[in-house]
């Protein structure tokens, strides 16, 4: 049981440094935790982006983060994957926009890669406040 336990601390600590990245936009720590082979990055407003397409709204400025702030979360290891189930409030800062915070349930799915958990999907439905 303490493998799993492992596991699931190093995945937490996957999640702190990808929201980290994102409430900092920096693209090189999120190309470095998002897997290559990501090819859903779903957004709470029914947006789905390839990795290519989050990091390029990342340098564009169209997505923009402030404090994310996890309130609930369970992860599941199964065997080189790893699916961890929450709620996260997350202040948005788009680009023209006037700033407000979401309150997401989200479902986010690591993949062992060699020896790195990187994030393989991201799916976020809106929650109300």
């Amino acid at each position: 049981m303490a493998l799993r336990t492992d596991v699931v601390d190093i995945i937490e600590q996957r999640e702190v440094a990808f929201y980290s990245a994102l409430t900092a936009s920096d693209v090189g720590a999120l190309d470095e935790i998002i897997s290559d082979d990501l090819t859903t990055f779903a957004h709470s407003t029914g947006v789905v982006d390839t990795k290519a397409d989050y990091l390029a709204g990342v340098r564009s400025g169209a997505y923009q983060h402030g404090p994310i702030s996890r309130l609930s979360g369970t992860t599941k290891i199964i065997g080189n994957i790893a699916i961890t189930i929450g709620v996260i409030d997350l202040k948005t800062m788009p680009q023209g926009v006037p700033a407000g915070t979401l309150r997401l349930q989200q479902v986010l799915v690591w993949s062992k890669e060699n020896s790195t958990w990187r994030l393989f999907l991201r799916q976020a439905t809106k929650l109300p406040l």
